[in-house]
């Protein structure tokens, strides 16, 4: 009866060690195929979350990672210029002038460069168009309109927003150079410290005057863009 006994403990302490082995394989597992939690950096996240065995077991991708924890900022305000280039043949020179110009007082525009000339087999006309940059897209599919070819199409957009924002700063560290001398003229007390003083602040003030300068003629680049427009019509 004790060997039968003995026998039955061996046997159920066996079938719990089993158990337990299974359900901490089980726990482990679950464990491991939890979603990503905000803990840790972003590279961690990205490289643990790539990588082909744990995408596999569920993990959320990297992108997914970042939009749900994370979302990225998305640069407002950025500072940008476009210009662009067409080049057309024109079955009615009138016609097609007529056009230009009705898209021209449309959309805010204005022509800021115009010339013509001929030679003995066609007439040719370019011109320089000014328009407010939101209106520039459809500036120029009203010019399009009616033009079965573009000899050349060329439309650039430059960003200019590091260029503007590192000015700015140089800007305000002028400001503030001026300010402190002027502090320190109204404590000079002699003639010759005035004079020093007064002519450091002419060099600044001709350094932010220089700097004003190329800020507004980037914001003028960039509120205003440029369409250089070259039409002809073969006599």
């Amino acid at each position: 009866m004790k060997k039968y006994i003995l026998i039955l403990f061996v046997f159920l302490a066996y079938g719990c060690d089993r158990t337990n082995e299974s359900m901490s394989t089980k726990d482990m597992e679950m464990s491991e195929s939890k979603p990503v939690t905000n803990q840790g950096t972003w590279k961690d996240v990205a490289y643990f979350a790539e990588s082909p065995e744990n995408e596999s077991k569920g993990f959320r991708t990297v992108q997914s990672y970042i939009g749900r924890s994370a979302k990225p900022k998305v640069t407002q305000n950025l500072k940008l210029i476009k210009t662009g280039d067409v080049a057309f043949e024109s079955e009615d020179l009138n016609k097609t002038a007529s056009q230009i110009n009705a898209a021209i007082q449309k959309y805010g525009g204005y022509a800021s460069s115009e010339t013509e000339n001929k030679s003995s087999y066609r007439i040719n006309k370019s011109l320089s168009i000014r328009v407010p940059s939101d209106n520039f897209d459809a500036l120029l599919a009203d010019i399009s309109k009616g033009v079965e070819r573009f000899d050349s199409r060329e439309i650039k957009v430059s960003d200019v927003t590091e260029e503007f924002v590192d000015i700015s700063a140089r800007l305000k560290t002028k400001k503030q150079i001026e300010a402190r001398y002027i502090q320190l003229l109204s404590k000079a007390g002699k003639i010759t410290d005035m004079l020093e003083v007064e002519a450091k602040l002419g060099e600044i003030r001709i350094d932010i005057e220089r700097i004003e300068g190329r800020l507004r003629y980037i914001n003028n680049q960039v509120g205003l863009s440029t369409l250089n427009i070259n039409y002809y019509e073969t006599l």
